[in-house]
């Protein structure tokens, strides 16, 4: 037996012909060993939050809040799809682009004088439960022997409620301050012991359920 072993120890093999031997310099490869290899970045130590996933050249670090989808990052245009694409927080604020009426969020929109223009009817809509649209109107209380001015909120899209406020900035005292899912409205009448000439501010702001595709109606018509 101790023969046997010693003619063992001292063959040679070799591979069979036409194999291909690889030179690992002593040491296992990852695919073998099972080792981390990061193939995206060449640095095993690398945040996955630093990678862009979904190459739009924003990481998550960056502000990336979906590294899954290319057409959302900081800087995107947050249209009408209840998405939050330029991750702000925010959904669809882009989507005010189709309100002729804005930006009137803080500065409201001037209608000019109801006396000039006795009936208005204005198309306009909440972009999301966030934004409110102001509308400015001045009335000359001219002494008519009658008048009435009728302020109203219809076309209010289906599961949501709107909320109207029409304020005269005068007395500050409120015409309407109502909220519904229906129709709104409320109206001033003539009264012959005070002149009621004002300016007042019309305010429509969504309770939940705001819809960018569909447009309120906002009418305000004096008859006398």
């Amino acid at each position: 037996m101790v023969a046997i072993a010693a003619i063992l120890v001292g063959c040679e093999f070799s591979a069979p012909e036409g194999a291909v031997v690889a030179d690992t310099g002593g040491t296992i490869p990852d695919e073998i060993s099972g080792g981390a290899d990061d193939t995206s970045t060449g640095d095993p130590q690398a945040d996955p939050l630093d990678v862009d996933d979904d190459g739009d050249g924003w990481t998550e670090n960056d502000g990336d809040c979906d590294d899954a989808s290319a057409t959302v990052h900081p800087g995107a245009i947050d249209g009408c799809d209840g998405q939050d694409e330029d991750c702000d927080g925010e959904l669809d604020e882009d989507a005010a682009d189709d309100d002729d009426y804005e930006p009137n969020d803080t500065n409201a929109y001037d209608l000019g004088s109801i006396n000039d223009e006795p009936t208005q009817a204005i198309q306009g809509l909440l972009h999301n439960d966030g934004d409110v649209d102001r509308f400015s109107f001045r009335f000359e209380d001219t002494w008519s022997p009658d008048f009435t001015l009728s302020i109203s909120l219809s076309s209010i899209p289906s599961g949501a409620a709107y909320r109207l406020t029409v304020e005269n900035l005068s007395t500050g005292e409120f015409l309407v301050d109502a909220v519904g899912d229906d129709d709104l409205s409320g109206s001033m009448e003539e009264s012959w012991t005070e002149d009621q000439s004002a300016s007042f501010a019309v305010s429509i702001s969504s309770e939940g359920g705001a819809d960018c595709d569909r447009n309120y109606l906002l009418t305000l018509e004096l008859t006398e």
